[in-house]
């Protein structure tokens, strides 16, 4: 083999081995510009499905942001309305204190009239059998006589 031969085997070794890392490039261009595009379209898939979720949770918040706003209303008017029934409570316990004591006042009186009841009862009670035991002119003397 001649030198020039040897040459333009060269040269066309070189000429198919860049046509085939041409169209081996071009190839993995095409190839990497689809996996692009698969990815940039997954990528936005799950963007749009995350921005609906957060939509979803942006309003589920907005409707416990609200429900939280009413119970803390509702709390301090249950608030209040429970120091209402603790100043009524006080009142109440107040006055069955007073009631207790009346009631206690009057039981203590009920005892010792009882007491000047039974007393005089059995007072009256004895003069009753003094008097039946009594001679009828000495009890009931006739008016004129001398008894």
């Amino acid at each position: 083999m001649t030198n020039d031969e040897f040459i333009a085997i060269r040269a066309m070794l070189r000429e198919e081995i860049n046509a085939a890392v041409y169209a081996s490039e071009q190839r993995m261009g095409d190839a990497i510009k689809a996996s692009e595009q698969r990815m940039g379209d997954a990528i936005k898939a799950s963007e749009q499905r995350t921005g609906e979720r957060f939509n979803k949770l942006e309003t589920m918040m907005e409707f416990m942001t609200r429900d939280l706003i009413l119970m803390k209303a509702e709390l301090r008017e249950v608030r209040g309305d429970l120091r209402e029934v603790q100043s009524d409570l006080k009142q109440v316990v107040s006055v069955l204190d007073t009631a207790t004591s009346a009631i206690n006042e009057l039981q203590d009186a009920q005892r010792a009239l009882d007491i000047k009841v039974t007393y005089a009862v059995q007072a009256l009670n004895a003069r009753m059998e003094k008097h039946e035991r009594t001679p009828i002119d000495k009890a009931h003397p006739r008016p004129g006589s001398a008894a």
